[in-house]
């Protein structure tokens, strides 16, 4: 009888990396999953036990008229996030049941949830609405959130201290004069990165340009320019922006362009989140690195244990961010 052995053989592989790629597991290349699993379908190989799928749980977004909007999947923090947590569930043995309701549909109970544990993408949910998916569904952990006044389990990442590193980051290249872009949307993410990024600069000895503090949609990625054209028109701008996010950052960064204002030249700027569109644009954007497949694996941890019993306390769980560092701040003013 042929064994994963001689498996790895025919592939040119080690036993484990054969026993990776038919587990579908990270680790080797796409070529070499495909060419174990020709060979073993080739074959007729048949592993000694294969694990079998033995929870399910949910996967909630409540719709909301800020952030979690019909088509936030195709935000790309969202988008990143429900692609790892698709990617990842099959390593806990278990299956993702996703459903976007809105509050109303999920009072109704129209679509009941069936799984043994639930994920709540808590992002902007106030903790009413996180107490009602609660009741229904006491194994529950909530992600993109924490609330400190809630016993629950939270998995998001450190916005203070993402914010704290990124004003000492931006005071330790020379800047002088920090103006911040805010969201008009208010969350406990964003209000704890206006927190850190005040508290960073404190700790160096500086202070926001509150003549250069504004806001717009923190999701919309091509907002109205006349949200911040008063900023520019201005031509008082400070050293460098922060951003409360990246598309924010990317629609200052065209503003910019458009009335030739150069970048990092005349003004530097800065985002948080980190998203794939921040390197597609020039100057490539610096920010904040949110470790969201970090978070993702904290979340699908918590909740198995949270549902085998293993865990006997709510956690909250606070993901480090870091400094990416790139051409829209890399001249030292």
């Amino acid at each position: 009888m042929i064994k994963l052995a001689d498996i790895a053989k025919l592939a040119h592989v080690s036993k484990s990396a054969a026993s990776l790629a038919l587990n579908d597991k990270p680790g080797v290349s796409e070529a070499t999953r495909q060419r174990v699993k020709a060979i073993v379908a080739d074959s007729g190989y048949k592993p000694l036990r294969q694990k079998s799928v033995t929870k399910q749980f949910d996967l909630i977004a409540i719709k909301s008229s800020n952030i979690i909007t019909d088509d936030f999947s195709q935000q790309a923090f969202f988008q990143k996030m429900l692609g790892l947590f698709a990617n990842e569930i099959n390593h806990f043995q278990a299956r993702l049941n996703i459903m976007t309701l809105t509050v109303e549909e999920f009072k109704s109970g129209k679509f009941p949830l069936s799984g043994e544990g639930a994920i709540l993408i808590g992002t902007d949910l106030s903790a009413q609405t996180i107490n009602l998916v609660e009741h229904v569904q006491p194994n529950l952990v909530i992600i993109d959130t924490s609330l400190p006044t809630e016993n629950k389990n939270f998995v998001t990442m450190d916005s203070f201290q993402g914010s704290y590193q990124a004003a000492k980051y931006l005071a330790n290249q020379g800047f002088q004069r920090f103006g911040y872009i805010s969201s008009k949307i208010r969350i406990h993410n964003f209000d704890e990165r206006r927190r850190g990024f005040e508290a960073g600069l404190a700790a160096t000895g500086h202070m926001l340009d509150l003549d250069n503090v504004c806001s717009f949609s923190p999701i919309v990625p091509h907002p109205k320019s006349e949200e911040i054209n008063g900023l520019i028109h201005r031509r008082n701008l400070p050293d460098v922006f922060f951003c409360e996010d990246d598309y924010m950052a990317i629609e200052l960064l065209k503003i910019c362009q458009k009335h030739r204002i150069s970048v990092p030249r005349d003004v530097a700027i800065m985002g948080f989140d980190d998203i794939n569109e921040d390197q597609l644009v020039y100057p490539e954007i610096s920010s904040v690195h949110v470790p969201i497949r970090e978070m993702v694996l904290q979340t699908l941890t918590t909740l198995t244990k949270l549902v085998s019993g293993e865990l006997t306390a709510n956690v909250k769980i606070h993901v480090q961010t870091r400094i990416i560092e790139r051409q829209s701040t890399s001249v030292n003013k």
